[in-house]
């Protein structure tokens, strides 16, 4: 059977209006409805001038206001002719400090200044950038500091600049968009009709499920609330089906609450809080939501359970110990209780086959030897270098500052140390032995030594009386720039006879939620969490689409769209992959409630 409804309108069963739809159960507490707000009141300039709003787009501390509230340094002539546009009185300003600085005045009203602001800041907010001969513009984002390409696609950087000034309020009020789901006018359902066609009570609700209690915002009408019963009822149900798990184990056995429209979180279209073990879905933009936001209860769930921590209420609705949330996907600790072990675990595979997978490269194709190359070529100059400065050292006569071991070295003794040099440098060093000083020094490197490196040490002592040996001496030195050229040989060698290595690298998915993130301040999108409760949510859609069903109030749209630049969701083989884990994952759940 197949439902497609508007939201919130249209709908083609009466609600008894003589039975108003409240709050069900517990008092969750902590709801916006239950805050106390002051009332604020807006005050205005007290000359009766206009406000100046600033827009997100102007750099801080720049703004519009009146010549009368400018105050400028005395001893700078701030407003010279070049900075005249007019004879009005207001002005583009700087404000920081005791004093302001005056970057353009004479317009007539605050409207002028404001529309005259674009095309002073285009220049110094919007970038012209370069790559492989094509040019673009973009902007720095003040929060993650990276660049937001805003427009690309010119030949010459001309093009570009006139562009930009063309176009100057539209590229500065561009936006850094992440992925988000898309509001739904109405939404569809096809399968099994649970309902029979009746409206759902909350204690229905709670009866089947095992909720707690039913939290509804003061903003939801009456049909509104009916609706959200029936979305919820049916999306319960189907996502019972796809998980294999019984009813009450939606709610986990009477522990998680409902909300719908009742706790928003600035933009969030729906959370969940640990503390209260309520999720929350927004009242217009929350459908496709509910399987995400379960995730994070069952992601708690299992997490706390296996520290220990006991999920349950106090008198005021909050689980103390749990207020930051503990959850499995992000839990490292390999001890936890017996009976939550293999469920633990399987949230840990999880958590590593959606970051991780494990492929075979091409050694020749990595570039890796070409870069070790450079490494052993660099190693091989600092050898050069620190055995020439030991032969300008026996070279140099000190017998003037100096009674013993001052005075240069005899023309035989210089003439055995540039064969050994010689040596050396082609590679001949020698086995690699311990420099009889070892007792005196505290660590490897001062007396790691080779058989050349030896005979040159009794070389230097007879004409120095002392071998250089030590921390941060030649000799020492020497020897440790030619330990670390032939590693790095050795990695050459090693690496050329292997053509192959399995290696593990980072899933697209990880690749791709570690990209929306660059334009964040901190982690979001590639957290464990998050990529665990959006990679079930594809999983929910899939095993539905298998069966050719859609829930879309439990979940839509959980696929990349074609030629999109950010990529939230899984895809191809790392989603089948992620998916048949799910199916493991849930076997061992359905443990837990049966």
């Amino acid at each position: 059977m197949e439902y497609m409804r508007p939201l919130f309108e249209n709908m083609t069963t009466d609600v008894n209006q003589s039975a108003k739809i409240g709050d069900y159960g517990i008092h969750i507490g902590g709801a916006r409805k239950e805050q106390v707000t002051g009332r604020s009141t807006k005050t205005s300039d007290k000359e009766g001038l206009v406000k100046f709003t600033h827009p997100f787009w102007l750099p801080v501390g720049y703004m519009v206001d009146h010549l009368d509230h400018v105050k400028v340094n005395p001893y700078y002539e701030e407003c010279s002719n070049r900075n005249k546009v007019g004879d009005g009185k207001y002005c583009i300003i700087y404000r920081k400090g005791r004093y302001d600085r005056i970057i353009k005045f004479g317009y007539t009203d605050m409207t002028e200044a404001v529309n005259a602001l674009p095309t002073e800041f285009v220049d110094s907010v919007i970038k012209i950038g370069e790559s492989e001969g094509a040019y673009y513009l973009y902007k720095i984002l003040k929060t993650a500091k990276e660049r937001l390409t805003v427009k690309s696609g010119f030949a010459t950087a001309e093009e570009a600049r006139q562009y930009r000034a063309e176009n100057a309020l539209s590229l500065l009020e561009f936006k850094f968009v992440a992925p988000e789901l898309p509001h739904l006018k109405s939404i569809e359902r096809t399968g099994t009709d649970y309902r029979n066609g009746k409206n759902i009570t909350a204690k229905d609700l709670c009866d089947i499920f095992g909720f707690p209690g039913i939290e509804f915002g003061n903003w939801l009408t009456q049909k509104e609330r009916q609706a959200v019963l029936n979305y919820a009822f049916d999306a319960f149900m189907d996502l019972a089906h796809v998980t294999g798990l019984p009813y009450r184990a939606m709610s986990f056995n009477g522990l998680l609450a409902a909300a719908f429209g009742s706790r928003g979180k600035a933009n969030a279209l729906a959370h969940f809080e640990s503390g209260r073990y309520v999720f929350n879905l927004s009242r217009l933009k929350g459908a496709g939501s509910l399987a995400h936001e379960w995730f994070h209860a069952l992601d708690n769930f299992v997490g706390a359970s296996a520290e220990g921590i006991r999920l349950s209420r106090n008198a005021k609705g909050l689980i103390y110990g749990n207020e930051s949330g503990i959850f499995a996907t992000d839990r490292y600790k390999t001890e936890c209780d017996e009976n939550w072990k293999a469920v633990v675990t399987e949230f840990t595979s999880l958590r590593d086959i959606m970051r991780f997978r494990m492929t075979e490269v091409d050694m020749n194709e990595t570039g890796e030897i070409a870069q070790l190359q450079k490494q052993a070529d660099r190693y091989q100059r600092i050898v050069k270098e620190r055995g020439e400065s030991i032969l300008n050292e026996l070279k140099a006569d000190h017998s003037k500052y100096y009674r013993r071991g001052g005075k240069s070295a005899t023309p035989e003794q210089l003439a055995e140390t540039e064969a050994i040099l010689q040596e050396i440098y082609a590679g001949n060093q020698g086995a690699e032995c311990i420099h009889p000083n070892r007792s005196l020094y505290q660590h490897a490197w001062y007396y790691r030594s080779y058989e050349q490196v030896e005979k040159l040490a009794k070389v230097v002592k007879a004409v120095r009386n002392t071998d250089y040996f030590g921390d941060n001496k030649m000799m020492s030195n020497f020897s440790n720039a030619i330990f670390w050229r032939e590693k790095t040989k050795s990695e050459i060698s090693q690496k050329s006879e292997q053509k192959t290595e399995v290696r593990r690298v980072s899933t697209d998915y990880y690749s791709n939620s570690r990209q929306i993130d660059r334009y964040r301040t901190s982690p979001y999108w590639a957290t464990t969490i998050e990529m665990a409760a959006r990679a079930f949510g594809a999983y929910v859609q899939d095993r539905l689409e298998e069966k050719d069903n859609k829930s879309q109030y439990l979940v839509h749209s959980h696929r990349d769209k074609e030629g999109s630049e950010l990529k939230a969701y899984p895809s191809g083989e790392e989603r089948a992959t992620i998916n048949a884990h799910f199916d493991h994952l849930f076997k061992q759940v359905r443990e837990l409630f049966e």
